[in-house]
């Protein structure tokens, strides 16, 4: 059975074989668990293999200013420079495990007089790479200066009217926003008037994606002309067809610079605020902030070093820059935010993608005091983004134990205060005082507050900011809620014919649906009716303070209780101002059981399955074609069939957080998940997204004795749109088992960037045999000959500048194509020549007849002859 995957998916086709071929690949594609026993054995537990990389990119500008990415390796490690960035030093290039300490790695290049460039340097831990791109500016520049590449542009907001038609090209200017995939090319692009998603980005104008887009040296804040048709996904509008036309302009017309001494105050700048969670809203021209940094980039508590809180006399916000800062703690900013974008992340308000350039250091070394602030208005969100002191808190007495980071994970620790307010002191994995121990007593706390997703939060700036938690410890009082007793408790039916007011009751039913995990949207049910519950929150101090539920881990089919007042919208009843009391998991019967209670089901019982996104399933299989790392995609396979997972997270999500990367998992891996039954165009998949239950390692079978002479790469074709095309050859004289070999594709000609598929069969002495890709033309093909495709063609997927290599153990023996980004292949066939006789891992040009495929004549596939 062949199954297409849809053209918005990062890899485009997807080959399942049947049930008998996939298990024979299972067993081939295992992987060594050798160890698990002796690990089984030991006192620590041993973290899986991670590079645990701050960023995925880093800027160098033009003059070659140092920079630096903070690594915390589970493994001893190595980075690589990939080919063509010989003008970039790292240093250091390897060392040790390093689990309990970040790693400082720095970069840096000599001056770049002519125009932008980027290099990959791949970071190994173990079997884990992580990419970094790095990007140095050019004193050259690169494109802007054509006035005429900006001509027919339009707006977003013209772009977002028009009608949904693939033949009609629109030209836009914008700044690149959210880059979530390098390949493709999948960012927002941004004006004054909106923004939209550029669903894939390539050089020229393309009929597919050829993940040319990394070849553009773009980065998130550049301003871009692209064009692209009105295209849409699931509802969603996108720019499809996108090819990149120049560099846009980015003086931002007739903006005025902003005067000496011409500020805005912070509190101005929050109060035009967007109106909802999902707007956003643009400054206007020559506006300007003078402001203090509150957060520390020394102490690196913080996900990303692109992040800065300021703080004046009349508020904080949180700025989010296209590079990583060197700005620390106290010093004095002149931030034009002039056109600027400003949205909630989380929850909350950030300026969005400014660029570094708009900020200018007034003054160094400056004292910030803390403001002394009660914990009930820090609850409120009063002082969001601003340098606090809350008084009378400490750490809740499950986590003493605790160190700020645990493990490997960015990690919050819970506080109190005297009148049972809770929080958390959020700390990133990357905090140079991760393996502290979490203050034992009772005092003042002092941090920037924060939020995200409902959750109040502390970050700290320093060691001293805990320094006065060592006094006697409190016992909790249980905050402002009341207690639950003095509520009239009341069956749905009950509560359903009160008045409309403000009085709780209190209410315990099942938990049926939920309509919006951040904020807690959902129905509940008893034995007397049911009821719509307009939002939930943690507390009652939290109610109206932005969204707090998605941390109370309550699943649909717990029974819930919470109290809430009797409210209406449109005349249907519901409840308003509700608060969460306390739960019991799955008891309920509603449509998703505990996690310990979930239906167990195999691939084939999943895909008979109806398409719900509230019932959770949990499956177990092997992990094969692992074709995107960051989000976690690849095909589950067990004994009775196949499913596409479309993304993996380390625990239960709304949506995709990239933690796949953290679980070290890898094809050939047996891993359970849980996961809601989806459906993409009609092609199943586990949606929700899935997240992380357990794996084990695979076994990795004996591998028969390979000869490295065998085979040969004897044709190779790059033909029209997907027909592409590779033959190999045994010029040996006895048969081979080609489970002793792999196919590599080195995408773009990267040597440290490649995708690799292990063969499956045999080939007899003398024999050719043709690999295609899934949605190639066959008819091509001489009459008789068949070809074979490889599962996902990530590897059957070349575009004229992806060397081709065949892999005999881990040696490589034969190419074709080569490295560095050289078009060597592209629009044609290439046939090995009949003289050659014998393998080489390095291309010789002159080993290969070139024909070109005006006609796409593929005669010789099928068969190679020698002399």
């Amino acid at each position: 059975m062949v199954i297409f995957a849809p053209k918005n998916w990062d890899s485009s086709i997807f080959l399942y074989f049947n049930v008998m071929k996939i298990k024979n690949l299972f067993y081939a594609l295992m992987v060594p668990f050798a160890f698990m026993a002796f690990w089984a054995c030991q006192d620590e537990p041993v973290l899986p293999p991670a590079v645990n990389l701050a960023e995925d990119q880093a800027t160098i500008n033009a003059g070659g200013e140092e920079t630096s990415v903070l690594i915390k390796p589970t493994r001893d490690w190595t980075a690589t420079i990939a080919e063509g960035g010989k003008w970039l030093t790292v240093t250091p290039s390897s060392g040790a495990a390093s689990s309990e300490a970040v790693v400082e790695v720095k970069l840096s290049a000599e001056p770049n007089e002519g125009e932008k460039r980027s290099v990959e340097v791949t970071f190994t831990a173990g079997n884990i790479n992580e990419v970094l791109t790095v990007t140095q500016e050019g004193s050259g520049g690169q494109g802007g200066d054509d006035p005429d590449i900006e001509e027919g542009v339009i707006t977003i907001a013209e772009f977002l009217s028009k009608p949904v038609d693939n033949s009609v090209y629109y030209k836009l200017k914008g700044t690149m926003n959210d880059l979530f995939n390098t390949e493709y090319g999948n960012f927002h692009l941004v004006d004054a008037t909106g923004d939209v998603l550029v669903y894939g980005l390539t050089a020229e104008k393309q009929s597919s994606n050829d993940k040319s887009f990394s070849t553009l040296g773009l980065q998130e804040g550049d301003v871009i002309v692209i064009e692209g048709y009105r295209d849409e996904h699931n509802g969603e509008a996108q720019v499809g067809g996108a090819y990149y036309i120049g560099k846009g302009s980015d003086e931002g017309g007739d903006t005025p610079d902003p005067e000496p001494g011409d500020y805005v105050s912070i509190a101005d700048i929050r109060a035009k605020a967007p109106a909802t969670q999902k707007d956003s809203v643009w400054m206007d021209d020559g506006v300007a902030i003078k402001a203090f940094v509150v957060s520390s980039i020394e102490a690196n508590t913080l996900t990303s070093k692109k992040n800065v809180y300021v703080q004046d006399e009349t508020g904080g916000l949180q700025i989010r820059f296209t590079s990583d800062v060197t700005w620390n703690f106290g010093d004095e900013l002149s931030i034009d935010i002039s056109g600027a974008k400003m949205k909630y992340f989380g929850g909350a308000l950030q300026i969005e993608n400014l660029s570094n350039s708009k900020a200018e250091v007034l003054s160094t070394g400056n004292t910030v005091e803390a403001k002394q602030v009660s914990v009930a208005d820090f609850m409120e969100g009063k002082y969001e983004s601003q340098y606090v002191a809350l008084p009378d808190v400490q750490v809740v007495e499950a986590d003493l134990g605790k160190t700020f980071v645990m493990g490997s994970s960015h990690t919050s620790i819970n506080v109190e205060d005297i009148t049972g307010h809770s929080f958390v002191i959020f700390s990133s994995k990357y905090t140079v005082f991760g393996t502290e121990q979490v203050p034992q007593g009772a005092g003042t706390l002092k941090g920037v507050s924060m939020v995200y997703n409902g959750t109040m939060q502390i970050g700290l700036t320093s060691k001293d900011d805990y320094a006065g938690m060592t006094g006697a410890r409190f016992d909790g009082q249980g905050g402002d809620t009341p207690d639950p007793g003095e509520i009239e408790e009341v069956t749905i039916a009950e509560f359903l014919a009160k008045e409309e007011g403000e009085t709780y009751y209190k209410l315990t039913g099942t938990v049926t649906s939920i309509k919006d995990g951040s904020w807690g949207n959902l129905t509940i049910e008893d034995e007397s009716g049911n009821v719509y519950v307009y939002g939930v929150a943690k507390d009652k101090a939290s109610v109206g303070s932005g969204p707090s539920f998605s941390g109370l881990g309550v699943e649909v089919g717990d029974i819930l209780t919470i109290a809430g007042k009797r409210a209406s919208f449109q005349g249907d009843p519901q409840v308003g101002d509700a608060y969460y009391i306390s739960h019991e998991k799955g008891q309920g019967g509603g449509d998703t059981p505990d996690p310990g209670e979930i239906e167990e089901v195999t691939v084939s019982e999943f895909l008979s399955k109806p398409v719900d996104g509230s019932v959770y399933y949990r499956l177990t299989g092997t992990i094969t074609d692992l074709y995107n790392t960051t989000y976690g995609n690849f095909t589950l396979v067990d004994e009775t069939g196949s499913v596409l997972v479309y993304g993996l997270t380390a625990e239960k999500q709304t949506s995709n957080d990239k933690s796949f990367s953290t679980l070290g998992l890898k094809e050939g891996d047996i891993v359970t998940l849980e996961g809601t039954r989806d459906e993409y165009e009609g092609e199943i998949q586990v949606g929700g997204p899935a997240y992380y239950i357990s794996h084990i390692e695979g076994e990795t079978p004996e591998l028969p004795e390979s000869d490295p002479k065998a085979l040969i790469i004897s044709e190779y074709s790059e033909g029209k749109s997907f027909n592409k095309f590779l033959e190999i050859t045994n010029i040996s004289d006895k048969e081979v088992d080609l489970s002793g070999y792999m196919l590599r594709i080195y995408t773009n000609g990267s040597e440290s960037n490649y995708k690799e598929k292990q063969l499956s069969g045999t080939l007899a002495a003398g024999a050719s045999k043709v690999y295609c890709h899934s949605d190639a033309d066959l008819s091509l093909l001489p009459e008789g000959v068949e070809a074979e495709s490889i599962e996902g063609d990530n590897v059957i997927n070349f575009n004229g500048d992806d060397p081709m290599a065949i892999i005999c153990g881990d040696t490589l023996t034969d190419i074709c194509g080569e490295f560095g980004d050289v078009d060597f292949g592209k629009d044609c066939t290439l046939r090995r020549n009949s003289t050659v006789k014998e393998p080489s891992a390095t291309y010789d040009p002159a080993e290969w007849e070139v024909f070109g495929i005006s006609k796409e004549d593929l005669s010789g596939f099928g068969s190679h002859t020698m002399e």
